[in-house]
């Protein structure tokens, strides 16, 4: 019954700290909470989707590369690019 107890309330914590890190703020410095698009740049963030053109940028406002477009392509649909050995378009 002990084992039972303890196995659930690690569970329970280590749901509760994957929520925490999970709901955490976005840090680029064009994308501000008030943005209609902050919710959507979030999520995609969170998901692993889009990046941000560098650390502490997203550039919401600028257009999107072939190479950009194919990346964010192949991460929605979660190909798996690691046999890739070239770049070129």
């Amino acid at each position: 019954m002990k084992k039972i107890i303890v196995f659930t309330s690690v569970l329970i914590a280590l749901f509760t700290l994957l929520a925490v890190s999970v709901s955490a703020q976005i840090s680029f410095n064009d994308v501000k909470e008030s943005d209609w698009y902050y919710e959507a740049v979030k999520e995609s963030v969170e998901e692993g989707i889009f990046t941000g053109t560098s650390k502490n940028e997203f550039s919401p406002k600028k257009g999107m590369s072939r190479a950009m477009f194919v990346t964010t392509l192949a991460r929605l649909y979660e190909v798996d690019t690691s046999s890739y050995t070239g770049t070129s378009f």
